[in-house]
């Protein structure tokens, strides 16, 4: 078994997005590691996460 620790993307700021979705850039980085793991292979069983939007 392995365990992946992963922060979210760039988010926006409060005065932004109350709800702090992720910038265009957060957006990138996400779709960077998403394609870093699949070049892994990196099989995902589970995915724990906060309530958090981003």
């Amino acid at each position: 078994m392995a365990l992946y620790l992963v922060q979210h993307g760039l988010s926006l700021s409060k005065d932004q997005d109350p709800e702090q979705g992720l910038t265009e850039t957060g957006i990138d980085e996400v779709k960077l590691i998403a394609q870093v793991a699949k070049g892994y292979q990196v099989v995902v069983g589970t995915i724990f996460h906060s309530e958090k939007k981003r």
